[in-house]
């Protein structure tokens, strides 16, 4: 691991951000399957936190697409928004998600506007371990 491309910023309860090693970190598969507009280029959507921001390279996913994201374990509350809309232009708000360490998550977006809302269907594939605190010591070689 690279701590040194790792964030140095300790969070208030004392925990380093960022410092999930890979097996423990968490994935979600998002697959878009709402095809709510055409040409399939006007499906795009992006991926959004909470403070507008997309999240990771979750931009411009559009109608059958698969998208993996690789993220430390933690809740989030994620939305879909239509892509280029500085995320405000909102397609669906998605439930909360609680990703233990470890664990892999299905995130399928469905809906087509006329027929069926668009919606979500959320699968855990794997629930992943129970968290893990362990001390982290990390020694300055200066």
């Amino acid at each position: 691991m690279d701590v040194a491309a790792q964030s140095s910023e300790i969070t208030p309860n004392g925990t380093i951000p960022g410092l999930f090693p890979e097996p423990l970190r968490a994935r979600v598969t998002f697959l878009h399957a709402a095809p709510f507009a055409t040409p399939v280029g006007a499906t795009a959507i992006d991926i959004c936190d909470q403070e507008d921001q997309v999240i990771g390279d979750m931009t411009g996913i559009v109608f059958q697409q698969v998208e993996l994201l690789v993220i430390d374990p933690g809740a989030y509350r994620w939305k879909a928004a239509m892509s280029g809309s500085s995320c405000v232009d909102l397609v669906l708000e998605l439930p909360e998600l609680r990703l233990a360490p470890g664990s892999q998550t299905l995130v399928v977006i469905t809906g087509d506007r006329a027929d069926y809302p668009i919606d979500s269907i959320v699968t855990t594939l794997n629930p992943g371990g129970g968290f893990w605190h362990l001390p982290i010591i990390i020694v300055d070689p200066e």
